[in-house]
């Protein structure tokens, strides 16, 4: 369980920076809100880990039953973190919606990211898979979950690329308007994966 969280911290320390680093460069508020997601993910997984030790610790005097009280404020703590970011997102997504000047741009940067980000979301869903399946473990079925809906979105994402890039390259100018509902609708869709993880 312990590795398996080390290997979700690594990626979302080295994927957060990234994903805002393309989120900007493309100009897509749900890249940039996965980056922000992968930030409190890598702060998340940082502090299960520690939490994680103290639960393996023998009572002390100061807790005769144990450090278990502190799993459920962990969850509590990155529940709420995850629904404030999501109920900030919506607004966001809906005033570029009111606005209508989301348009995305360099969509080879935004593709290429997520094809990477894609494979190994896959191979990390594997590797948590494999480790569920030894040890049988409510952790790691709750990790391999998160992963899997982060997989989907990530495809959700790399099919609004791609829709963005053909409406901006289409004769038809009531096609290319299209393609300015693409980053708030992606938005969306990433809210409702993520908020999913609270309840």
């Amino acid at each position: 369980e312990a590795m398996c969280l080390q290997v979700v911290f690594v990626f979302c320390v080295l994927n957060a920076p990234f994903a805002l680093f393309v989120g900007i460069h493309t100009h897509s508020t749900s890249l940039l809100l996965v980056g922000v997601l992968c930030a409190f993910d890598a702060f998340s997984s940082y502090i299960t880990l520690i939490v994680f030790k103290l639960l393996l610790k023998a009572p002390s005097q100061q807790y005769p039953f144990g450090y278990f009280k502190f799993e459920p404020l962990l969850i509590v703590i990155e529940s709420t973190i995850i629904i404030v970011t999501c109920i900030m997102s919506i607004f966001h997504a809906l005033k570029d919606l009111y606005h209508q000047s989301s348009f995305l741009t360099n969509h080879s940067v935004g593709f290429y990211y997520l094809l990477i980000v894609i494979f190994i979301d896959i191979t990390i869903c594997i590797y948590i898979y494999k480790k569920k399946k030894k040890s049988d473990s409510p952790l790691l079925e709750i990790e391999y979950l998160g992963w899997f809906y982060d997989l989907l979105s990530s495809c959700a994402l790399l099919g609004g690329f791609v829709s963005a890039y053909f409406l901006m390259k289409s004769s038809h100018v009531e096609l290319q308007y299209l393609a300015v509902f693409i980053d708030p609708a992606m938005s969306f869709i990433i809210v409702l994966v993520f908020i999913v993880k609270p309840f």
